[in-house]
């Protein structure tokens, strides 16, 4: 007999309920949409006959996406008539309800919370203040970025008043805007939007695009404070003094001597009260990594206590480090202070794009309804229920919007005071699938919507039965997800840190058990040598590609999505989901080295893929011809079979015979083809066009019979697609279309690529691509990624406007000071990322994959590692370690995929085969280095050079007896003299010195470089001995796979010899120059053979020396 699902009776109760409102809290994979469509149906068409039924024209269902209302329209029409077919054999009243229902059902609104404020407004449009005509924009990413572009264009011309138009903004703040610009560039603030190796980039254009999305929330401008310049000089005069005292020459002692050294720029500044540049020059100086006393500072306590004054985490009043911060918080206010102005420039480029966004309608509707009583009793009479999932991810605007509509009677101020009509409202959400921070969800809103909702008499009711997952996957979750979590507290929301509190799923009796759910790929470095996020994702992605392969050619079983059976793996099955899509173009190049078909959606992957960016510079040289770059993208493959050479004898015109001849004849004919689509352009639509540069040109046919092909052919289509949507949206040509375009090949904007083709295509995409679909294997990409929140640049503003935070990274600065708001964001990021942990892994039905590096750091929070740590070992199957040198059994075999035949002639497919392999052979080639550069010094140890010596002049000087910043003041005088620039070594000596901000050891380098002057007198050296003196002199010499470069420090010629000297400021040491200094002696033997390869020497004889200027020698090789 069938065991009983655990929730059943939560789930009948969730259907019948009339009388009160009802709160649904649904766990991944529980089957929500299932119980609002029974419950949907149940009112609309009651089974009790007593109980009258709602019309389906009074009923609302709000989701967040619109893929979410598709599928839910679609399938209540099923239910509908499904209900129908078994009512139809009664002959009773349900099943005439049924019927209305079913022919109304488009009259019902089932959508996005975005689409209902549209639908409400265009109802009352004057209460609105909107034009019936407005057009709604979806992504305001492109809006943004023109607004930002915007406003530094104007700010740097000089004319940002001019560029707001008629914004009703006071002069000086205008002016305060175009400077506060102008200095954050000057500050060295990253400006524009960037990603590395981790993800987004703290950035200006950020912080600004957050400004917008809280746009609706007015606060006080904060005072500009003092620069704080002169502060912090002081503070620098008060570590010189300290470090006077400090007598170390551990690693810990040295930095600090450099920072000290480099503060003293402050003293030298063009303008003391310049708050942008001493902004910069802490911030310059303040560089590197965290210090620890023992590691760093060999447990000296004088040196680990000066540290701990400066070190960037001290925020005691009163310390130096506080003090240093005086202008990192005068230009984050000024920031702030952008605001108001910011704002006034999007909404002058919505005016002139004639768009509302998003906001806009949300903002309106909840002014309307919260201040013309009137207008909120007229939309409360239009609907009998509000069904709201997905309510976890509603924000605070969506959030008053329903309770306003819900209320009983028009007599609230705020949402927050609304008495709610009984069973008027369903709400449906899971608090621990709260992932939309950045798009203002907030999990303590839906929180408090919760309290409110109990607090009025709610039926509140809990679904924990899993219907998506095995049996052995839901009992990894219960452990492991509870980890990751936690279980503590009553409440599912902890308001303090934003954390969800975990609670157990139930496997669906139904689903059988089938072992080990979740797989772990451990990979290392050759020798099993421990990685670092730079060159250890690569190797994750060899090992992920050979794991997709390996798992599909082992005839994995699976349950089909659809009919529950069990079944071969397909590609379509296998989901890779991303935290961050930064890095995923690794593994994408080895899907396609493997020949995996792929779909790449998420952030701006689709459009970031090479032959997708370079046909939209193809367009966009149909457009201009004068594009230099676009026409160059054009004239080669995959558009048309021309090389470099093709070109250049084709653009000469040489029509002779033979190799030159054809490419002269190919170049016309691609000429020719480009002529005619630029003359029909005018012609035709803007995406017919597009779709004549796939299909005219060979670029159709060389993607389709490529890696890949049918995909990336489908995202090329895709993109004339949206060309011409967006060209008949604005109402303009090819021309302006895509000029808009271009711009996406050099900064990829989000667009959602098309949805794979059948069922041979991975899935790869972002964690919130995937939220509200599943998969049979799900594979959780970089093992690198940690459960801390890095973020782009953070601004947040209470929802009263009392508070906001802003945090650049290097800089961050809360109000009121000492609120926690900073923190209380980091917190609150730090347990979202933990969420979309947990989403990524329920969204597998069969097999959870989770990558594991062998990593250098054992103290990150890295997200798979928690996942795996501590699971039972039944509920894992380990594979063996990946490594580069000794691959092992799982990774290695022929691709499982089969070759794409391009023909059906046996012979021809052989032939070009064989040229593909080939091609594979000659690519391999090509990527090898012919000469990758290298500096001499370099090649001159006997080991790596230190990771810290980051120049030629820094490596040479790395020995000096004093530190290498002595070594460079000494180096720089002497070449000073040696110029000529400079009379005599004391006054060369003071230059040198401020020129590298080093004042100590002055008189120890006045005479080093007395004493080198005097020994290059004592060997003759020396310009009116008829000598050519070169100080810094470069030379290159080409070694096998790599180019040495360097300089020397003094190459003297004169008629017949030519010396190379260089110069060292180290302790001397006794003996021959080639045994106690091999290294330098190799060094020097570099010089001298670059000189010799590069015909300088015409016949010199050749010197080889070096001067220690700690003693005045003169030493030859």
């Amino acid at each position: 007999m069938m065991k009983a699902i655990a929730d059943q009776a939560a789930r009948a109760a969730i259907v019948a309920e009339r009388a009160r409102n009802v709160a649904v809290l649904a766990g991944a994979g529980t089957g929500k949409t299932k119980t609002i469509i029974d419950r949907a149906v149940e009112l609309l068409a009651p089974r009790a006959q007593a109980v009258p039924p709602l019309a389906i024209k009074r009923l609302a269902a709000i989701t967040f996406t619109r893929r979410a209302a598709g599928e839910l329209r679609f399938r209540l029409r099923e239910q509908l008539l499904r209900e129908l077919e078994q009512a139809a054999r009664t002959a009773d009243q349900r099943a005439a309800w049924l019927r209305d229902a079913i022919s109304n059902l488009d009259a019902a609104f089932i959508g996005t919370i975005h689409g209902f404020a549209d639908r409400l407004l265009r109802l009352r449009p004057v209460e609105a203040k909107l034009s019936p005509a407005y057009a709604l924009v979806e992504d305001t990413s492109e809006l943004v970025r023109e607004t930002f572009s915007r406003l530094r264009r104007a700010a740097e011309a000089g004319n940002l008043a001019a560029a707001l138009g008629a914004a009703p903004l006071a002069p000086a703040l205008i002016s305060e805007a175009a400077e506060t610009l102008r200095a954050a560039a000057r500050a060295g603030l990253q400006m524009e939007r960037a990603e590395n190796a981790y993800g987004p980039l703290p950035s200006v254009e950020a912080v600004l695009a957050s400004m917008i999305d809280t746009r609706d929330v007015d606060f006080a401008l904060p005072p500009i404070p003092d620069p704080g310049a002169a502060a912090a000089r002081a503070a620098v005069d008060r570590l010189v003094q300290m470090l006077a005292q400090m007598r170390g020459d551990s690693f810990g002692h040295n930095r600090l001597r450099r920072l000290g050294h480099a503060l003293q720029r402050l003293h030298a500044m063009r303008d003391p009260d310049d708050g942008a540049e001493a902004f910069h020059i802490v911030q310059q100086a303040g560089r590197g990594r965290s210090l620890y006393k023992q590691r760093d500072f060999n447990n000296d306590a004088l040196g680990w206590s000066i540290y701990s004054a400066v070190r960037p985490d001290n925020h005691k009043a009163g310390s130096l480090a506080e003090q240093l911060r005086g202008p990192q918080r005068w230009l984050v206010i000024r920031l702030v202070r952008l605001f108001p102005v910011l704002r006034a420039m999007y909404e002058r480029v919505k005016d002139e794009h004639e768009v509302v966004d998003y906001l806009d309608l949300l903002v309106k509707l909840r002014e309307v309804l919260r201040t013309d009583r009137s207008a909120r009793g007229f939309y409360q009479g239009l609907f009998d229920h509000l069904f709201v999932d997905e309510f976890q991810d509603t924000d605070p605007l969506q959030c008053e919007i329903v309770f306003f509509l819900c209320e009983d009677g028009t007599d609230a101020d705020r949402w927050d005071q609304a008495r709610l009509v009984s069973g008027k409202l369903t709400i449906v959400g899971d608090p621990k699938q709260s992932i939309y921070r950045f798009r203002r969800a907030d999990i303590v809103m839906y929180d408090r919507a919760a309290q409110r909702l109990r607090a009025g008499g709610a039926f509140e009711q809990r679904l924990d039965t899993n219907f998506r997952s095995r049996p052995d996957l839901i009992e990894f979750f219960n452990g492991q997800l509870a980890k990751l979590l936690g279980r503590e507290g009553d409440n599912p929301v902890e308001a303090g840190s934003g954390r969800a509190r975990y609670e157990d799923l139930a496997p669906d009796p139904r689903v059988a058990p089938a072992g080990a759910a979740v797989h772990t790929l451990p990979y290392a470095g050759a020798g099993g040598a421990a990685l670092l996020a730079g060159n250890g994702r690569a190797l994750e992605a060899m090992a992920v590609a050979r794991y997709v392969r390996y798992l599909l050619a082992a005839g994995t079983s699976v349950r089909d999505p659809d009919s529950g059976a069990g079944r071969p793996l397909r590609p379509g099955d296998i989901a890779v989901l991303a935290c961050v899509t930064t890095n995923l173009r690794l593994l994408l190049e080895q899907f396609d080295a493997l020949a995996i078909a792929y779909s790449a959606r998420g952030g701006v992957l689709f459009l970031s893929h090479p032959l997708v960016r370079q046909y939209l510079l193809g367009l966009r040289a149909l457009a201009d011809a004068d594009d230099g770059v676009a026409r160059a993208a054009l004239l080669r493959t995959p558009f048309f079979a021309l090389d470099g050479d093709d070109l250049v004898a084709g653009l000469a015109g040489n029509a002779s015979a033979g190799a030159a001849g054809a490419a002269s004849v190919g170049c016309g004919e691609a000429q020719a083809l480009i002529a005619e689509l630029r003359r029909q352009r005018w012609q035709r639509s803007p995406g017919a066009t597009a779709r004549d540069l796939i299909e005219r040109t060979a670029l159709g046919r060389a993607v389709v019979t490529g890696s890949n092909g049918r995909q990336i052919l489908a995202a090329l289509y895709e993109v004339a697609w949206e060309l011409e949507r967006r060209a008949a949206l604005a109402g303009v040509d090819y021309d302006v279309a895509t000029a808009l375009v271009r711009t996406w090949a050099e900064a990829p904007v989000f667009l959602d690529a098309p949805e794979p083709l059948g069922d041979e295509a991975v899935r790869v995409m972002s964690i919130h691509q995937a939220k509200g679909l599943e998969f049979p294997v799900v594979i959780l990409w970089d093992g690198f990624q940690t459960l801390s929140d890095r973020g782009g640049g953070l601004w947040r503003v209470e929802r009263d406007g009392a508070g906001w935070a802003l945090n650049l990274g290097a800089m961050a600065v809360e109000q009121p000071p000492g609120s926690g708001l900073i923190e209380r964001e980091k917190v609150f990021g730090e347990s979202e990322r933990r969420r979309m942990y947990y989403v990524a892994a329920t969204r597998a039905r069969d097999l959870l994959v989770l990558p594991l590096p062998l990593t250098k750091s054992d103290r990150l929070p890295y997200a798979n590692k928690a996942l795996a740590e501590g699971a039972a070992q039944e509920q894992l199957r380990e594979f063996a370690r990946f490594q580069p040198d000794t691959v092992p059994e799982w990774a290695q075999g022929a691709d499982s995929t089969a070759a794409a035949e391009i023909c059906a002639d046996q012979a021809l497919q052989a032939e070009l085969d064989a040229r593909a392999a080939e091609f594979r052979t000659d690519l391999a080639a090509a990527a090898r280095p012919v000469a990758a550069p290298a500096p001499m010094t370099a090649a001159a140890k006997l080991a790596d050079p230190p990771d810290d010596a980051e120049t030629e002049r820094a490596r040479k000087t790395g020995g000096a007896r004093f530190g290498a910043q002595f070594g460079i003041v000494v180096h720089r005088a002497l070449e000073l003299v040696l110029s000529g620039s400079q009379p005599a070594p004391r006054p060369a000596a003071a230059v040198a010195a401020a020129q590298a901000h080093c004042t100590e050891h002055f008189d120890e380098a006045v005479a080093d470089v007395e004493r080198a002057l005097a020994a290059l007198r004592a060997a003759g050296i020396t310009a009116t001995a008829g000598w050519q003196l070169c100080c810094e002199y470069p030379v290159y010499d080409r070694q096998p796979g790599r180019l040495l470069g360097g300089f020397i420090d003094l190459l003297a010629l004169s008629a017949q010899a030519a010396a190379v000297i260089d110069f060292k400021s180290d302790q001397p040491q006794a003996g021959a120059l080639a045994s106690v200094y091999p290294t330098y002696a190799e060094q020097l033997r570099l010089y001298g053979r670059a000189l010799e390869r590069s015909g300088r020497l015409q016949g010199r004889r050749l010197q080889l020396g070096l001067l220690l200027t700690a003693s005045g020698e003169l030493r030859w090789l």
